[in-house]
């Protein structure tokens, strides 16, 4: 983000994995991006506050999944009192870390003043972009977090799902739709089928 900041010259900041394929075309695609923010959010992420408010001593470890690890830590908060988000004026969020900005935001995001708040938490990345911006969320969107972000991804099948060439009719049929990527997709060559 510094990186596109210091450089300028851009209208959109758009996050995707290697794993993304596009959706749209480029026409398309430069139409739809209208609105500033493309950020989901989940209705109701108190459940998960512990991601912040606790603290994980292992900075960059890979603790998804591992339930004895998180456990443990939330114990441990817990015994000692621990709340680090306790007398700061932070509103937690969440949602999935995937998202599309327009590049006006960078500086909320650069600049923002408790930024130590992410540091050895749990997946802040699925909680930074959603807190800072937080004031700036659309109100009364009834969808989930991933399709506010503009992303087509299917957690019902996978974890999440894997897309491949048996799909190809169900991606073709979100084209040119509210999604502006799919994830997940190994196969590059998909593009080419799809868009064909």
């Amino acid at each position: 983000m510094e990186a596109i900041f210091n450089k300028g010259g851009y209208d959109y900041i758009h996050l995707i994995s290697s794993s993304d394929i596009p959706l749209m075309t480029k026409s398309y695609f430069k139409q739809y991006f209208r609105n500033p923010l493309y950020v989901g959010y989940v209705k109701d992420p108190s459940a998960e506050e512990y991601r912040l408010s606790y603290y994980f001593p292992f900075h960059n470890m890979n603790v998804r999944g591992k339930k004895i690890y998180i456990g443990t830590i939330k114990k441990i908060n817990s015994i000692l009192h621990i709340n680090r988000l306790k007398n700061k004026k932070v509103n937690f969020q969440k949602g999935c870390n995937w998202f599309s900005i327009h590049s006006d935001f960078l500086p909320k995001l650069l600049n923002y003043p408790n930024m130590k708040i992410f540091n050895h938490t749990f997946l802040a990345d699925e909680t930074f972009v959603q807190t800072v911006l937080y004031k700036y969320k659309p109100q009364n969107i009834n969808c989930d977090d991933n399709t506010m972000a503009a992303r087509y991804i299917d957690w019902r099948r996978g974890k999440p799902y894997v897309f491949d060439n048996k799909d190809l009719s169900e991606l073709k049929n979100v084209v040119n739709t509210k999604y502006a990527f799919a994830r997940k997709v190994n196969d590059a060559s998909l593009v080419n089928e799809i868009f064909k």
